[in-house]
């Protein structure tokens, strides 16, 4: 019986998809943004991933707490910030990863990277991405934090497939294709989002 609720605080499809695959199996009962009508999203104005995954957990707690939801003993709230660091570019995007090149597609956003590496030699293309989970319980307010990345390298040329944002110019170290070629069920086994929500497992929601 499911006697744990999270409240994913991500306008993001692809995100939510990844979470609820990677908490699959503990009993958690998953709610986003459109079960309390939030539409908005703040300004991510942070000088790392962590500042704005606490802009994000702060925003949608008072947006949340304001919708008169019952609040029980097991229910959590989950922001997340996370993106790539590409050496090469000084460690951009970062955190502004989603808003690399400005409003453009993920696949203009990927080409642009690419433009920017073009005759760079693969041993200058590493790159990394990463991962910070913020998780605040909100009976007890108690929170925490999670980080996880993956290490690896930008390909020569963009790669439809599974995943989203840079997935299709991300090589992790040790293979010789990019996330979106290889799959959902090794991206969930390998990323820096499931290196993370492993830490957050170990520490709340494993089973008992």
């Amino acid at each position: 019986m499911k006697n744990k609720k999270l409240i994913l605080a991500t306008h993001n499809e692809g995100k939510i998809k990844e979470f609820e695959h990677l908490l699959n199996g503990f009993g958690i009962e998953f709610l986003n943004l459109s079960s309390f009508k939030i539409k908005e999203e703040p300004i991510e104005d942070g000088n790392t991933f962590s500042q704005n995954a606490e802009i994000k957990i702060s925003y949608y707690f008072n947006k949340i707490r304001d919708s008169g939801i019952e609040i029980g003993p097991e229910t959590y709230l989950l922001s997340e910030d996370s993106g790539i660091e590409i050496n090469y570019l000084n460690g951009a995007p970062g955190i502004k990863s989603a808003r690399y090149g400005g409003d453009i597609s993920s696949r203009e956003r990927n080409e642009l990277v690419l433009s920017k590496l073009e005759g760079v030699e693969e041993n200058n293309r590493r790159a990394r991405y990463v991962c910070c989970i913020k998780i605040l319980n909100l009976h007890d307010q108690v929170k925490m934090e999670f980080t996880g990345h993956l290490e690896g390298y930008i390909s020569n040329e963009s790669i439809d497939g599974d995943g989203f944002g840079y997935d299709p110019i991300f090589i992790p170290l040790g293979y010789n294709e990019t996330i979106s070629k290889l799959g959902y069920d090794l991206k969930n086994a390998i990323s820096h989002r499931s290196v993370a929500v492993k830490k957050m497992i170990t520490t709340i929601f494993r089973n008992e």
